[in-house]
């Protein structure tokens, strides 16, 4: 798998070896837009500083997926994305409202640094489907260290769950 982040490096995934690479984009320009996809503890229902924030400062859009798949990571979710895969990550798609502001404040929840190899998630834009079964681009948090002892969420949907103590 190959993508882009918002920082002008090529990512790429391997399956078979279980981690990410990364190589920076010299002088290219950068897609943009103003949605953003969430499939964990910024969604509806999470009631942490960064999901009330989100909620304030944000139209929620509808519910939408992508192709990868999703993995717990301790008491928050961890998605991938694979574009040709059968399996779809689930979650909610909003337009955010100061994008430069918001973007900040998320990518400090979602741990990125300005070292790739060492950020928990990097910021992506890839191919939402809408819940008009339209695709639109949005920017994604993909997790950006390995899954290779993480359970798998099948259904592809991260829930909060009663007995959790803490949100990311």
């Amino acid at each position: 798998m190959k993508n882009t982040n918002s920082k002008g490096n090529i990512i790429v995934y391997s399956p078979t070896e279980n981690k990410l690479s990364f190589t920076h984009l010299q002088g290219s320009k950068m897609s943009s837009t103003d949605l953003l996809f969430v499939y964990g503890t910024l969604k509806k229902g999470f009631q942490n500083q960064f999901a009330v924030e989100l909620s304030a400062h944000a139209i929620f859009e509808g519910t939408g997926n992508f192709p990868g798949e999703l993995y717990l990571c301790d008491w928050f979710p961890a998605a991938i994305s694979l574009p040709e895969s059968p399996f779809r990550v689930h979650g909610e798609i909003y337009k955010l409202k100061d994008l430069k502001r918001m973007l900040a404040l998320l990518d400090d929840y979602e741990e990125i640094t300005d070292n790739p190899a060492s950020s928990l998630y990097v910021r992506q834009i890839i191919q939402v489907q809408n819940h008009e079964n339209r695709q639109v681009s949005c920017y994604v948090y993909i997790y950006n260290q390995s899954i290779s002892n993480l359970p798998r969420i099948y259904e592809g949907n991260f829930i909060k769950q009663e007995s959790d103590s803490e949100e990311k």
